[in-house]
C-alpha cells in the first residue's frame, strides 16, 4: 500500500513539472509568422540592400571622379523622381497596369527633395502652379525667389525632356521662339549643353504658353497610368 501511494506520489510530481514547463513556455511563446509577411519582409530588406549598393557605387564613382550615369545623377538630385523613373521607365514606355502615386503628390515630394522654401512648396501643385504665380516670382513679387523657379520646373516635368510635346502645342509659336523650349527640357544640366545658366527678359513671352507646357508636364504623369 505505501509503496502503491509512492508510485501515485511521484507520477503526480511529474506531471506537475511537466505542467510547469509547458505554463512557462506559453509565456515566452513567439507566434510564427506567416509566409506572406516574410516574404514582404525579404523584399524590403533585398531592396534596401540595393540601395546600398547604389550608394556606395556612386560615392566610389566621385572619390575617382567617374562621370555619374544619368540614373545616378538623379538619385542625388531627387530620390523621388529617380524612384518613379526606375518604376515607370522612359516616356511612352509605361506598362498600362502601372499604378503611380498622384501627380501633385509626385510634384511635392520633389520639391521636398530640393529643399524649397515652404512659399515656394505651395505652388508645387499643377492647379496652383501657374502663369500668374510664375509671372509675381519672376518680377519679385512672391516671397518664393525666382531661383526655385528652375527647382519647380525640373519637379513639374520630372526630369524628363518634353520638347516635342510642347513644339506639338505651340510652345515656340511666342515672340521667344525656340527658347521656351528651355521650359520643357528639364534633363539634368551635365546632358544639356545649351540651357542658360540664367533667364533674362526675353523668356517673358514664354510665360503666354504656360498652361501647354504644364499640360505636356501632366499628360507625361498621367497617360499611362491608373490611380490606385
Amino acid at each position: 500500500m505505501y509503496m502503491c501511494s509512492k508510485r501515485i506520489l511521484m507520477w503526480n510530481l511529474r506531471m506537475l513539472s511537466v505542467l510547469r514547463a509547458r505554463v512557462r513556455g506559453s509565456k515566452s511563446f513567439q507566434p510564427v509568422r506567416s509566409r506572406s509577411r516574410n516574404h514582404f519582409e525579404d523584399e524590403d530588406s533585398i531592396e534596401q540592400d540595393r540601395e546600398v549598393l547604389r550608394q556606395r557605387l556612386r560615392m566610389g564613382k566621385r572619390l575617382r571622379n567617374e562621370p555619374l550615369t544619368e540614373s545616378e545623377e538623379l538619385e542625388l538630385v531627387s530620390s523621388s523622381v529617380a524612384e518613379n523613373r526606375r518604376r515607370a521607365g522612359p516616356i511612352g514606355s509605361q506598362d498600362e497596369s502601372f499604378a503611380l502615386q498622384d501627380p501633385n503628390h509626385a510634384f511635392l515630394e520633389c520639391c521636398m527633395d530640393r529643399q524649397l522654401p515652404d512659399a515656394c512648396l505651395a505652388k508645387c501643385n499643377f492647379r496652383t502652379y501657374t502663369k500668374e504665380s510664375l509671372s509675381a516670382m519672376y518680377f519679385k513679387q512672391d516671397p518664393c525667389p525666382l531661383e526655385a523657379m528652375k527647382e519647380m520646373q525640373f519637379c513639374a516635368a520630372q526630369g524628363r525632356d518634353h520638347s516635342e510635346c510642347c513644339a506639338r502645342n505651340g510652345v515656340t509659336t511666342t515672340l521667344a521662339g525656340m527658347k521656351c523650349l528651355t521650359f520643357c527640357d528639364q534633363r539634368l544640366g551635365e546632358f544639356i549643353t545649351s540651357r542658360p545658366t540664367q533667364l533674362d527678359m526675353s523668356y517673358v513671352p514664354c510665360f503666354d504658353r504656360f498652361e501647354n507646357m504644364k499640360a505636356c508636364f501632366w499628360h507625361d504623369l498621367t497617360r499611362f497610368y491608373k490611380k490606385k
